[in-house]
C-alpha cells in the first residue's frame, strides 16, 4: 500500500499534552469502508518553545510552580520584563491562560502590544507609550 507523509504541528502546555492528544487523535479508528494505518513519531520540539498568553493582556503565563498545601497561591503567573509598567500591567488581573501557540507564531501573528515587544527596532520609550495606551484603555473599562 502507498504511503503519504503529513505533518502535523501541535501548540501545547507541554510535551506530555501533545503527546497524549496525538495518541487519543490518531489512536482513534474511523470506519471509511477502506483499509488504512496512521502512525507518528516525534519531532524536536519547536524551536523557541510554545508559550500561552493571558486571556487579559498581552503577556504570557504559566503555571506557578511554587508548592501550595494551602490553596492560597495564584495558579498561574505572568511571564514579564520587570519593568514598572509590567509590574502594573500585572497587577491589575490574576493572570488567565488563553491561547497556547508557537513563540514563532506570536511573533507573526499575536497582538499588536506583544508583537511590538519582539521588535527591536522599538525603543524602550515607544514600548512605555504602547504600555500607557494599553493602560489607560484597560482603566475605561474597568
Amino acid at each position: 500500500m502507498p504511503r503519504y507523509k503529513y505533518t502535523v504541528e501541535i501548540d501545547s502546555h507541554n510535551r506530555e499534552h501533545a503527546d497524549q492528544v496525538m495518541g487519543e487523535r490518531i489512536g482513534y479508528d474511523e470506519d471509511y469502508g477502506f483499509t488504512y494505518f496512521i502512525g507518528y513519531e516525534f519531532d524536536e520540539e519547536v524551536e523557541g518553545g510554545i508559550y500561552t498568553v493571558c486571556t487579559q493582556c498581552h503577556l504570557f503565563v504559566e503555571p506557578n510552580d511554587v508548592d501550595d498545601p494551602d490553596g492560597d497561591i495564584v495558579p498561574f503567573v505572568h511571564l514579564h520584563r520587570g519593568t514598572p509598567e509590567d509590574e502594573a500591567l500585572d497587577e491589575t488581573h490574576e493572570a488567565q491562560p488563553g491561547e497556547t501557540r508557537s513563540l514563532h507564531w506570536w511573533q507573526e501573528n499575536g497582538p499588536y502590544a506583544m508583537k511590538a515587544r519582539f521588535d527591536l527596532a522599538v525603543s524602550e520609550d515607544q514600548m512605555n507609550q504602547i504600555d500607557k495606551a494599553l493602560a489607560a484603555v484597560r482603566s475605561r473599562h474597568s
